[in-house]
């Protein structure tokens, strides 16, 4: 079963190909990194084995991205887990972190 959770609110950048800064705007407000993982781990209590994170800035803030990753490892949470980045915010740190330690499964970009 797989389920998506939501954790911006706005685009920063201004992708020519992108709808979403016309629907929502572009203030690059980002949600707490334990807000994202306290939603997951609510996903999963619900019996959710596989979680979007509909995040298309995920790596956009280098920190928040590892925080985000530090903290499904600190709860131990054992979903897994997909996401979208733009291959201009990846680095290996972010991607051993995120590929290899706490369950993503597939980054989109």
């Amino acid at each position: 079963m797989e389920r998506a959770c939501s954790p911006p609110e706005d685009a920063p950048h201004q992708c020519v190909f992108c709808v979403g800064r016309k629907m929502i705007g572009a203030k690059g407000r980002f949600r707490r990194p334990v807000a994202v993982v306290d939603e997951m781990e609510a996903l999963a209590s619900l019996g959710f084995r596989w979680i979007r994170v509909e995040d298309d800035l995920f790596t956009f803030h280098h920190e928040r991205a590892l925080a985000i990753c530090k903290e499904i490892a600190r709860t131990g949470l054992t979903v897994r887990w997909r996401t979208y980045a733009r291959v201009d915010t990846v680095d290996p740190e972010l991607l051993r972190c995120g590929v290899g330690d706490v369950g993503s499964q597939t980054t989109y970009q």
